[in-house]
C-alpha cells in the first residue's frame, strides 16, 4: 500500500497544517504526564516567560519546591473547578494570580494584552500515551500552554476503517477514569474525524457516549457562498470511471484543461448524492426553503419536518411575546423656519426631515421619560428583580443619542437602580465627524458585554442591528422598539423576549414605530406551516446577464480570458495568475468609471443581485451554464474593483426646520392575536437590481406640509394663537423667572405647573375647545404641559 494512503499519513497532513497555517507547535509526547495529564515542560515556560513577576513572587514564597507547589495547585483547582474554568479565570496560590491562557482581546488598541495573548502556547502531539494502566494512546492532542483542549481520533477509508470506528473507539476503549478523558478535569472536546466526516463529543461514557455532526453553518445566509461550495468540493464524491479519471490527472497523465476546472466549479454547487444537509430555523426564508426544502403534491417547497411557533408556545417551550404589546404614536407639527423657500431634493430631504425629528432632543427625551418610568414600574422587580430590557433604534447615532438621554434623565431623577450599555458597530458621525465606539462608551471590550449585561450592575441594553439577532439572554423581559421592522427581521428581533427562565412568566413590548396589523404581517408567516408561494426561475439569471452587458462594461472576450487564468488546474497555476487576473479585470473597471452616477449605482445593483442570485439558483438549478459560471467568477472578482464612490454629504437640517408641537400617544395594549389553523406562503426572490433613486425637487414649505398631513394633528390658527400667549404670560411671571435662575429643568417643573394650569384656566375662555382637549385628554394634556415646560424654561434661563 502506497505510503500516502495509511492512517499516518492522513495524521501528518493534519499536523503539518496545523503547524504550517495554524500557528501550532509540535508537541512532544515524552513531555505528557499521565498522571497529571498534562505537559510540565511546555506549562511551567508559558508561566515563567509570560508571568515572571508573579513567578517569581511566588519563588520567594515557597523557594526551591516552587515548581512541584505550584503544580499541586493547578491540579487541585482543576479537580475542584475544572478544566474550562480554570483556563477562562486561572488559580491563585497565596495570593499570587496566573492567568493558564490569554484570551485575544476585543480589540488592537492596548498592545500589552495583545503581547500576552501571542505568548500563548498551541501544541498539537502525535501519539500520546495518556493512561497509567496500559500502553494505549491518542493518534492526536491538541494543547494550550501545555494543558489539554481536545483529543483526535483518525481513521482512513484505504485502510478499511472510517469514522464510526473511531466513535467505537472513544465509547470501548477510552476510559473516562483516566484522567485525559474525565469530563470537566480532562480534555474538553473529543473528536472522531475520518477524510470525508468529523464527529464530536464533550463526554466520554462508556456505550452512553454520543457523538454529534459538526455543523457547518446556520441555515439561512450562508448555504448558497463560496464558503459552502469548498465545502462540498472537498466531500463530493463522482463515479469509478470519472474517479479514475481525476487520479490519473492528478498523476500527471492526462492533461486537464479549463472547462474540467469549470464542470469541477459547477458540479460543487449543485446537489450531491452522498451528501444531506439540514436546515433548521425557527423563520425560514424563501431561500432557505427553496435549497433545503421539499416539495409537496403541488409542487410547493415546504418543510421537511414542521414544529411551529405556536407548538412551542403551547407546549411550553417559549413564550409567547406578542402577549403584551403596546403601541404609541408620534404626532407632530413641523414649521419652515427660515423666510426662504429653497428648491430641494424631496427625497433626501423627506429623510432629513424624518431623522430631524426623531432625533430632535424633545422627542428622545419624552420617549426616554416613559421607557424609564414603565421600566421602573412594570418591569424591574419581574423575574425575582433580574428582569433586563432590550431598546432596539433606528440607527448607531441614535444608541449615542439615547444612551446620553437616559444617562442624563437616570441622573437628574436621582434613579441608581438602573444602568445602561450600548452595542454597535464602531462608525464616525458623519454630521460631527466623531468617532464612536461601543467599547469607549461602555468601558470594557466588545466580547465582555454578554457577560457583563448579565450581572445585576446592568438592565437596559440599548442596541443598532447588533444583538437584535442570535443573542441569547433569558432574562430580557422587555423590549422597546424605536425602528421599523418587517418581516422575519421583525419575528427574529422581537423573539429575542421568549426565552423561558425560572419565575419568567410574560413579556412585554413597547412599541414606537409599527403599528399592529405591521406586526402580525411579520409573524403569521412563521407562527404556523410556512411555505413557498413558487419556486425562482433561473431564466432570471439571462435576464440579469443580458441586461449587465448592455453596459458595455463586462466584454465576452475578457471573460474567456479571465477564465482560462481563473480555472486553470491546480497542477499548471503560477506565480503570475494574480497580476494576470487583475490585468484581465481593470479595462472593465476603467469602463464603469465613464458611466453617469445613476448608471453607475444601477450597474452595481444589478452585479450584486447577479452575484447573490447565481450562488444561490445554482444549488437548484437543473442544468449547468458553463458561460454562467465564468460570468459569475468574473463578476465576483470586478464587484471588489469597483471604485466605491464618496458618499454625498448628508442633507442636513439646522435652522431650515423647527419643531412646533409634539404629542407621543399610546394606540392600543394588549395581546396581538395570531390566525390559527392557517399555512402561509413567502413569495419566491422576485429583486432584479435596483434603479437608482430619482431626483425630484420640491420646496422645502410643500415637503413639510406632506408630512404634517401624515403625523400632525389639526391645530388652526387660534390654536397656535392660544398657545403662544399661554408661553408669554408664563415667561413675564417674576416667580417663575426667579426659580428658572436657580433650579435644574426637574426642580424648576414643581413649581411650573400649578402656575402653568392656573394660567390655562383663566384663558379657557379665549379657546375653549383645545382646552377641553388639555384636560380630558391626559396623554394630550401631558405632552402638551411638557412641551411649554421646556420651551419656557429655555427661554428664561438664556
Amino acid at each position: 500500500m502506497p505510503s500516502q494512503t495509511t492512517e499516518k499519513a492522513f495524521e501528518n497532513a493534519i499536523v503539518n497544517h496545523l503547524i504550517n497555517g495554524g500557528g501550532y507547535q509540535l508537541g512532544n509526547p515524552a513531555n505528557f504526564n499521565r498522571e497529571l495529564a498534562l505537559d510540565k515542560t511546555v506549562l511551567l515556560h508559558f508561566i515563567q516567560t509570560s508571568q515572571l513577576q508573579a513567578w517569581q513572587k511566588l519563588s520567594e514564597i515557597h523557594g526551591e519546591t516552587v515548581e512541584q507547589k505550584f503544580i499541586d495547585r493547578l491540579c487541585q483547582e482543576l479537580n475542584l473547578r475544572g478544566m474550562l474554568n480554570v483556563l477562562r479565570y486561572g488559580i491563585t496560590d497565596y495570593g499570587v494570580r496566573f492567568k493558564l491562557a490569554f484570551f485575544k482581546p476585543a480589540s488592537g488598541l492596548n498592545p500589552d494584552t495583545l503581547a500576552l495573548y501571542e505568548q500563548n502556547i498551541l501544541t498539537v502531539t502525535q501519539q500520546v500515551h495518556y493512561s497509567t494502566r496500559n500502553q494505549n494512546s491518542v493518534d492526536l492532542l491538541l494543547s494550550i500552554n501545555g494543558l489539554p483542549v481536545a483529543t483526535v481520533e483518525l481513521k482512513n477509508q484505504f485502510t478499511r476503517q472510517d469514522v464510526e470506528n473511531a466513535k467505537r473507539q472513544y465509547g470501548s476503549d477510552r476510559d473516562n477514569q483516566e484522567l485525559l478523558f474525565q469530563f470537566k478535569r480532562g480534555a474538553l472536546v473529543h473528536f472522531a474525524v475520518d477524510p470525508d466526516e468529523a464527529w464530536m463529543t464533550t463526554r466520554i461514557d462508556g456505550g452512553n457516549t454520543r457523538f454529534l455532526a459538526l455543523i457547518v453553518d446556520e441555515a439561512h445566509s450562508s448555504q448558497g457562498g463560496e464558503t459552502s461550495k469548498k465545502i462540498k468540493e472537498v466531500l463530493t464524491i463522482t463515479d469509478l470511471s470519472r474517479a479514475a479519471q481525476e487520479e490519473s490527472r492528478s498523476d500527471g497523465n492526462t492533461d486537464e484543461n479549463e472547462e474540467d476546472s469549470i464542470r469541477k466549479s459547477m458540479l460543487a454547487r449543485g446537489k450531491q448524492p452522498n451528501l444531506s444537509f439540514f436546515a433548521f430555523t425557527a423563520t425560514p426564508k424563501a431561500k432557505t426553503l427553496e435549497v433545503f426544502g421539499h416539495l409537496n403534491t403541488q409542487g410547493q417547497p415546504e418543510p421537511f419536518h414542521l414544529y411551529s411557533m405556536r407548538q412551542a408556545i403551547e407546549e411550553g417551550f417559549i413564550l409567547d411575546v406578542l402577549q403584551n404589546y403596546t403601541t404609541y404614536k408620534t404626532y407632530f407639527k413641523l414649521t419652515k423656519a427660515i423666510e426662504g423657500d429653497p428648491q430641494i431634493h424631496k427625497q433626501k430631504a423627506s429623510r432629513a426631515i424624518a431623522r430631524f425629528l426623531s432625533l430632535h432632543p424633545h422627542n428622545l427625551a419624552k420617549k426616554t421619560e416613559i421607557m424609564v418610568e414603565h421600566f421602573r414600574q412594570c418591569v424591574m422587580h419581574k423575574i425575582g428583580g433580574k428582569a433586563k430590557a432590550m431598546l432596539v433604534t433606528a440607527s448607531r447615532p441614535h444608541v449615542v443619542r439615547y444612551k446620553d438621554e437616559f444617562d442624563n434623565y437616570l441622573k437628574k431623577q436621582g434613579y441608581e437602580d438602573i444602568k445602561a450599555l450600548v452595542a454597535f458597530t464602531t462608525f464616525t458621525d458623519r454630521e460631527t465627524g466623531i468617532l464612536y465606539t461601543e467599547s469607549d462608551i461602555n468601558g470594557f471590550g466588545e466580547r465582555e458585554l454578554p457577560e457583563k449585561f448579565e450581572t445585576v450592575e446592568y438592565q437596559l441594553l440599548i442596541v443598532a442591528d447588533k444583538y437584535q439577532t442570535g443573542f441569547d439572554q433569558p432574562l430580557l423581559h422587555t423590549m422597546y422598539v424605536d425602528k421599523k421592522l418587517s418581516g422575519v427581521k421583525a419575528v427574529q428581533t422581537l423573539s429575542r423576549l421568549n426565552r423561558l427562565y425560572p419565575g419568567k412568566e410574560d413579556t412585554f413590548i413597547l412599541d414606537f414605530a409599527n403599528e399592529e396589523q405591521e406586526i402580525v404581517e411579520a409573524f403569521q408567516p412563521y407562527y404556523e406551516q410556512t411555505i413557498l408561494a413558487s419556486t425562482t426561475n433561473p431564466n432570471r439569471l439571462y435576464d440579469l446577464k443580458s441586461r449587465l452587458e448592455g453596459y458595455q462594461i463586462i466584454w465576452s472576450n475578457e471573460v474567456d480570458a479571465f477564465a482560462k487564468v481563473f480555472f486553470k488546474p491546480p497542477q499548471k497555476t503560477s506565480h503570475q495568475d494574480h497580476s494576470q487576473l487583475h490585468a484581465l479585470v481593470d479595462p472593465s473597471v476603467e469602463r464603469f468609471k465613464s458611466l453617469s452616477e445613476e448608471q453607475q449605482d444601477e450597474f452595481k445593483n444589478t452585479l450584486g443581485t447577479f452575484i447573490r442570485l447565481y450562488a444561490f439558483l445554482a444549488q437548484i438549478m437543473p442544468f449547468a451554464d458553463e458561460d454562467l459560471e465564468k460570468f459569475y467568477a468574473f463578476g465576483r472578482l470586478l464587484q471588489t474593483k469597483l471604485p466605491k464612490r464618496l458618499q454625498s454629504e448628508v442633507f442636513k437640517l439646522k435652522d431650515e426646520v423647527g419643531l412646533e408641537y409634539y404629542r407621543l400617544q399610546k394606540i392600543r395594549e394588549g395581546r396581538i392575536v395570531l390566525q390559527k389553523d392557517t399555512e402561509s406562503a413567502l413569495p419566491p426572490i422576485t429583486e432584479a437590481g435596483i434603479s437608482r433613486e430619482k431626483e425630484t425637487q420640491a420646496k422645502l414649505s410643500e415637503i413639510i406640509d406632506i408630512l404634517n398631513n401624515r403625523f400632525g394633528t389639526d391645530f388652526t390658527d387660534a390654536d397656535k394663537y392660544f398657545f403662544s400667549q399661554i408661553e408669554e404670560e408664563l415667561v413675564q411671571n417674576e416667580s417663575l423667572s426667579q426659580q428658572a435662575k436657580s433650579n435644574s429643568i426637574q426642580n424648576f417643573k414643581y413649581g411650573f405647573e400649578d402656575i402653568f394650569l392656573t394660567t390655562l384656566i383663566e384663558r379657557m375662555e379665549d379657546n375653549q375647545d383645545i382646552f377641553t382637549k388639555i384636560i380630558d385628554d391626559q396623554e394630550f394634556g401631558k405632552a402638551v404641559k411638557e412641551w411649554m415646560l421646556r420651551k419656557v424654561y429655555d427661554r428664561l434661563i438664556q
